[in-house]
């Protein structure tokens, strides 16, 4: 709901929407040339999870929802709004978003490296298109620190009646201790 607040009030400051009489938002996406897109980042420790949602699939599990965060995209590009795309993207396709929307083949920019950055305007303009990647790769840190400094696991959820779980997502103590680990 924060959020929903938040990007409403960004748009209407923005002038890219307007409310009605009602107090409901108002957007149209043809009425500007500018590309909205909001992408989550992270994902939500077991122990805070809420239903619907699994803990056990949760962040820090091998099913990683801290790499699997929604992605929102809108603007006059856009064909066919409020569809669900089902296929895998990565943050690096966004950069290359932004180079297709600027005319520009990030594949072809002068880049001091290769860009793996996967064109993701097809699946705004065709919502027909299929899967554009086939995998996408993650890595996680094994909580090593400066100096040789090593960052122990961090245990989630510890009570009288549970042991916890064991993460080693946390980079630092403190991240740790405000997720409510030790």
């Amino acid at each position: 709901e924060a959020m929903d607040t938040e990007v409403a009030r960004v748009l209407v400051s923005t002038g890219l929407a307007r409310r009605d009489g009602s107090g409901s938002l108002f957007y149209d996406p043809q009425a500007s040339n500018t590309m909205i897109i909001v992408i989550g980042d992270n994902g939500t420790f077991g122990d805070v999870v809420k239903a619907p949602f699994d803990p056990s699939r949760a962040k820090s599990t091998p099913y990683q929802t801290g790499v699997w965060v929604p992605l929102l995209v809108a603007g006059p590009q856009v064909v066919q709004p409020d569809r669900d795309v089902p296929y895998m993207t990565n943050a690096v396709d966004v950069f290359g978003l932004f180079g297709e929307l600027a005319g520009l083949d990030p594949q072809k920019a002068a880049a001091p490296r290769t860009i793996d950055s996967k064109p993701m305007m097809s699946y705004l303009r065709n919502p027909q298109q299929t899967g554009i990647r086939m995998f996408n790769f993650t890595q996680g840190g094994l909580n090593i620190q400066p100096q040789n400094g090593d960052n122990g696991p961090c245990v989630l959820g510890v009570s009288q009646s549970s042991t916890g779980s064991c993460s080693e997502s946390p980079f630092d103590k403190s991240i740790c201790e405000e997720n409510g680990g030790v």
